[in-house]
């Protein structure tokens, strides 16, 4: 995609003002993906945004947002099309959770 903003002249304008989430973890030589990527078919099919009808209810959205701004749901949101891939990343996900459903209680 740099390639073509550059061809078409494009990148210096664009480039600065891009925000860029790295696909692999090419830093620690590991080319595993980070997190996973679902197409909107996937996201339709599990209802992971949407019910059938077009709204949240019955999805996992509608089920897992109890945020309280907006800051909350949109990071929720990007948790659940961009689920994380690595098993390590996930298990410390959990334990964070863990922690701040603990302080809670």
């Amino acid at each position: 995609m740099v390639q073509f903003l550059k061809d078409n002249m494009l990148d210096k304008a664009l480039l600065p003002n891009a925000k860029y989430e790295e696909l692999c973890d090419g830093a620690s030589g590991n080319d595993e993906p980070v997190a996973m990527e679902l197409n909107g078919a996937a996201l339709e099919g599990l209802e992971i945004l949407e019910n059938a009808l077009g709204g949240t209810q019955g999805s996992l959205l509608g089920l897992l947002d109890h945020c309280t701004t907006p800051f909350g749901r949109r990071r929720l949101r990007r948790w659940l099309t961009r689920p994380l891939y690595r098993i390590q990343d996930i298990e410390r996900r959990q334990d964070a959770v863990e922690d701040l459903v603990g302080e809670g209680a």
